[in-house]
């Protein structure tokens, strides 16, 4: 996780009297701790915000992504929770696709299935799925993305990403040196809500296959 200094802006405290009205002004600095990618599970919340209000919409962004509650955004000025907002969708803008066939998460390797390799089962579940892609997203890559049960990798590099990790090499060579747990949709759900933690830049990288 990273800190955000966020902004830094004039607040105005009126104080009523009995003649006149005197504006006091101090700084405020808002400090925000937010993740360093937006997960799965966030993205798929961050887009189904189309039916709150603005304001509805920037106070829940900022409350799912750092350690502020709703109850302490709510005090800020229009003005800041604006600011506020700009500056942590900005942090966040970078969610191009990204695929990986390999990766690692929670000590568990994970392998992409060749969409060319599906069985029956698997193809039945997808297709029904990815009629709702952005509702379905985490059981989606339950499906394209299963524990590796026995592997060729000896001298396969890794690039370290935070909570987990990516096989760097030609997809297509890599479908080689890995074989894959058997689909067993008893599991997906479970298999999905693990899944859920990772960025969402690899999500959106493995639909482009579907």
């Amino acid at each position: 996780e990273r800190w955000v200094s966020v902004v830094r802006f004039p607040t105005s405290l009126l104080i009523g009297e009995i003649f006149d009205t005197i504006h006091i002004y101090y700084h405020m600095e808002i400090k925000l701790e937010i993740p360093d990618y937006l997960s799965i599970k966030q993205w798929k919340e961050f887009t189904s915000m189309e039916h709150l209000s603005d304001s509805e919409k920037m106070i829940k962004l900022i409350t799912m992504l750092s350690d502020k509650d709703e109850a302490e955004v709510k005090q800020w000025t229009p003005m800041a929770l604006k600011q506020v907002y700009a500056k942590v969708l900005d942090a966040i803008s970078d969610i191009d696709p990204a695929f990986y066939p390999v990766f690692e998460l929670d000590g568990v390797r994970y392998g992409f299935s060749s969409i060319s390799k599906l069985t029956l089962g698997e193809y039945v579940d997808l297709e029904r799925l990815a009629k709702q892609p952005q509702e379905n997203i985490e059981e989606i890559m339950a499906i394209l993305y299963r524990p590796i049960v026995k592997d060729r990798f000896k001298g396969l590099k890794w690039a370290f990403k935070n909570a987990y990790k990516v096989g760097l090499g030609d997809a297509e060579n890599l479908f080689k040196y890995y074989e894959l747990e058997e689909y067993d949709s008893s599991k997906r759900l479970d298999n999905a809500e693990k899944l859920s933690m990772l960025p969402a830049t690899m999500a959106l990288g493995a639909l482009t296959f579907v």
